[in-house]
């Protein structure tokens, strides 16, 4: 399975965020850590932008020889439509670049729904028809062809947003929602956030990443 991390350098709240070294790494490693973590033997592409924000983050994991794609700053579907069509897949996962807290187990359910399911679809996701995890823990499957056959039908919030037409527009669209691991109580919803929106959520993560990674 295709894994694509999205991720960008001009976040308005914490600009360069992706590249903020926690323990000796910038973020975005620990999140491609965590998802190559995942039981799968998943091909890891992260898709950022062409604009110049995002050189230092290409050329790092050029060096670091981890997978990259560049493409549109903000049209993000037309950006991961173009990183599947690339590497030829059919179906891919999405995750964001803010969420070195990952749990690869998730990213594991995804695929075996996938695995086991007889029926076509179109999305598999978490946070449909509501969020189960905490910020940080988003997982979606999606099947490419959907973005390429609804792309033009999106406004600019929706293609940088992704799914978010597919689910304003849920009725249309075959969207399977996955059920809660209960082994994972502690990133159930109503928790903290275990994502990274700005420089103050950096000392929360820290610990955690420390505990996960066993530094």
């Amino acid at each position: 399975m295709l894994v694509i991390i999205q991720a960008r350098s001009s976040s308005e709240r914490f600009k360069n965020k992706v590249m903020y070294e926690i323990y000796d790494k910038p973020m975005i490693w620990w999140v491609w850590k965590s998802v190559k973590m995942s039981k799968y033997k998943n091909k890891v592409v992260i898709a950022t932008s062409n604009n110049r924000s995002d050189n230092k983050l290409f050329k790092y994991l050029k060096k670091n020889k981890i997978r990259v794609y560049r493409g549109s700053l903000t049209n993000v579907t037309g950006r991961l439509m173009q990183t599947a069509k690339k590497y030829n897949s059919k179906y891919f996962i999405r995750i964001s670049g803010d969420s070195p807290l990952l749990h690869s187990s998730l990213i594991d359910n995804a695929i075996s729904c996938y695995k086991n399911l007889k029926k076509k679809f179109d999305l598999i996701t978490n946070i449909y028809p509501k969020r189960i995890y905490s910020k940080g823990m988003s997982v979606e499957l999606i099947r490419t062809d959907i973005l390429k056959q609804n792309i033009k039908n999106m406004t600019d919030l929706q293609k940088e947003h992704v799914t978010k037409y597919f689910y304003e527009n849920n009725l249309k669209y075959k969207i399977i929602p996955l059920k809660k691991n209960y082994n994972l109580n502690k990133y159930f919803y109503g928790k903290v956030s275990l994502a990274v929106d700005n420089f103050k959520d950096i000392k929360k993560i820290k610990p955690l990443i420390k505990k996960k990674f066993k530094i």
